[in-house]
C-alpha cells in the first residue's frame, strides 16, 4: 500500500516522457532548421500535442505537492549507498567538465560576468556532489546544510544565464525545455538539501517525489532527443554536449533517489539518512 501511490505518479511519468520524446524526436530531426532551430514544414500537427502532453503531465506530476503530510511513507536511506555514489561522483566529474567548459568558453568567444558566474556555481556545484559521494560510499557525515545548498545556487544562476542568453526563448522550443528544466532543477534540490542538510520542514518528501520527476521528465526531455538525433547522424543547432551529458546524469541521479524513497521496500533495520552538524 505504501508503494502504490508514488508508484502510480511514475507510471504517469514514464508514458507521459517516452510519448514526449517520441514527438520531440520527430520534431528535431525532421521539422527543425540546423541553423536557426525554428521549427520549419509541415509541423503544425505534432507541436500542439506535445505541448498538450508537457502540460498534462507536468500538472499531473505536481499533484504529490497537496497530499497530506501523511499520505507519503519513504523508504530512508542507507549509509552506504553504492547506487547514489556512483551516480553522485559521476555528477561531479559531469558538472566538472560543464564548468571548465564554461570557463573555456568565457576566455574564448565571450566576457559576460553572467558566464564567469555559471561556470563559477557548476564548479561549486561539482564540488557538493563529490562530497556527497564520499557520504554514499564511506561513514562519514553528509555534507553540511550550507554546502546542500550549492547546486539550488547553481540552478538558480544557470536559469538567469540561460534566460538572458537565449533572446528568441518563446520562440524556440529547445530553449523553453531548458529553462523549464533549470526551474525545476532549482525546486528539486531545495527539498534535497534540506533531506541531506537535516533540515526537516515536513514538506520535503513531497517536494523531492513531485519535483523529482517533473526535473527528471524536462531534464530528459530538453537533453535525449537532441543528442539521440544527433548520435544517429542528424544535425542539430546550438547543441551543447556537456550541457547534455550532466542534464543526463543528473536526471539519472534524481530518479534512482526517488525510486530509494518511494519505490523500494524498506529493509528490516534501515539506517537514516545522516543530519548535518
Amino acid at each position: 500500500m505504501r508503494n502504490r501511490l508514488p508508484a502510480l505518479f511514475f507510471i504517469f511519468f514514464v508514458v507521459g516522457l517516452c510519448v514526449a520524446i517520441a514527438l520531440r524526436v520527430t520534431l528535431v530531426r525532421s521539422f527543425t532548421d540546423p541553423v536557426t532551430g525554428f521549427y520549419i514544414g509541415k509541423y503544425a500537427t505534432l507541436t500542439p500535442i506535445l505541448t498538450i502532453v508537457t502540460i498534462v503531465c507536468a500538472l499531473i506530476l505536481l499533484v504529490p505537492l497537496f497530499f497530506p503530510e501523511k499520505v507519503l511513507s519513504p523508504a530512508p536511506l542507507s549509509d552506504k549507498n553504492a547506487p547514489l555514489g556512483t551516480l553522485a561522483a559521476l555528477s561531479a566529474l559531469a558538472l566538472l567538465v560543464l564548468g571548465l567548459s564554461l570557463f573555456f568558453s568565457l576566455v574564448t568567444t565571450s566576457t559576460s560576468g553572467g558566464l564567469f558566474l555559471d561556470a563559477l556555481f557548476t564548479l561549486a556545484a561539482a564540488v557538493y556532489f563529490g562530497l556527497q559521494a564520499k557520504a554514499f560510499f564511506t561513514v562519514v557525515r553528509t555534507p553540511n546544510a550550507w554546502v546542500a545548498l550549492l547546486p539550488v545556487l547553481w540552478a538558480t544562476v544557470h536559469l538567469i544565464v540561460s534566460w538572458m542568453r537565449f533572446t528568441t526563448v518563446v520562440n524556440i522550443s529547445a530553449n523553453l525545455f531548458d529553462l523549464l528544466k533549470m526551474v525545476a532543477f532549482m525546486l528539486f534540490f531545495y527539498y534535497h538539501a534540506r533531506l541531506f542538510g537535516g533540515v526537516s520542514n515536513g514538506r520535503e518528501h513531497r517536494g523531492l517525489l513531485s519535483f523529482g520527476l517533473l526535473a527528471t521528465f524536462f531534464g530528459l526531455l530538453s537533453a535525449v532527443p537532441p543528442l539521440w538525433v544527433r548520435l544517429t547522424g542528424g544535425r542539430v543547432g546550438a547543441f551543447q554536449l556537456p550541457d547534455a551529458i550532466a542534464t543526463l546524469v543528473l536526471s539519472v541521479y534524481i530518479l534512482v533517489l526517488l525510486v530509494q524513497l518511494f519505490l523500494r521496500r524498506p529493509t528490516e533495520k534501515p539506517e537514516k539518512v545522516r543530519p548535518a552538524v
